[in-house]
């Protein structure tokens, strides 16, 4: 049932500053692009969280996506729902995953 109050806070670090928010809805899951405060808020970290997950308060049980990508401002990350893509890019590189 839902209560309307707060179940988490999905920051899984006091240093981080979620840029924005995607519900995936192909896995059931939240995607949240994030940057931190210890790199001065230059990369982009993406992470993805089961919704059961964040229902059972546990933000920290998600995993972090593109990890291999070096993603830093002025970079981005868009999300694409009606064709299930990822686009990203940085300064020197552009990739597509589906």
């Amino acid at each position: 049932a839902e209560t309307n109050q707060r179940i988490c806070f999905l920051n899984v670090s006091p240093d981080e500053v979620i840029r924005s928010l995607f519900y995936n809805k192909n896995n059931d899951s939240l995607i949240t692009v994030s940057v931190y405060a210890s790199d001065s808020f230059s990369s982009l970290k993406c992470r993805t969280t089961r919704i059961e997950y964040i229902r059972r308060a546990q933000p920290d049980a998600g995993f972090a996506l593109f990890e291999s990508e070096s993603l830093k401002w002025p970079g981005f990350v868009e999300f694409d729902d009606v064709n299930g893509k990822v686009l990203t890019f940085s300064a020197q590189d552009r990739y597509i995953f589906g």
